[in-house]
């Protein structure tokens, strides 16, 4: 094998590695962000979730995990994630008036829900 064949052989298998890499760097910049080490936990759960669900109608629908599902996923990740840092700052700030923890979280996440 030469050229590109030989490089794809090369480089699979380092998917995991390189995922546990971006979601460190993502967690790392989101505690730069909310300077707080529990708060991204909530961002980084609600981009788990979507995935596990990207995952899960894959698996069900019997499609193939090809470019065009990991670009959809990729995708996803990234709607999950900004949606879920609008739902924590809309929180910080429902907490800043004096609102309840349960109350800020529930008015925010009404908020920005989206079906």
């Amino acid at each position: 094998m030469t050229g590109t064949a030989l490089q794809e052989k090369s480089a699979s298998g380092q998917t995991g590695g390189i995922l546990a890499l971006a979601v460190l760097f993502a967690y790392l910049f989101l505690v730069a962000l909310y300077e707080s080490w529990s708060i991204p936990v909530a961002v980084l759960f609600s981009v788990s979730v979507g995935l596990f669900g990207a995952m899960v109608a894959l698996k069900l629908t019997g499609l193939d995990n090809n470019i065009f599902a990991q670009i959809g996923i990729v995708v996803l990740i990234a709607l999950a994630a900004k949606n879920a840092i609008l739902i924590v700052e809309f929180a910080m700030e429902r907490r800043r008036a004096g609102l309840s923890i349960r109350e800020a979280a529930v008015d925010a996440a009404g908020l920005r829900f989206r079906a």
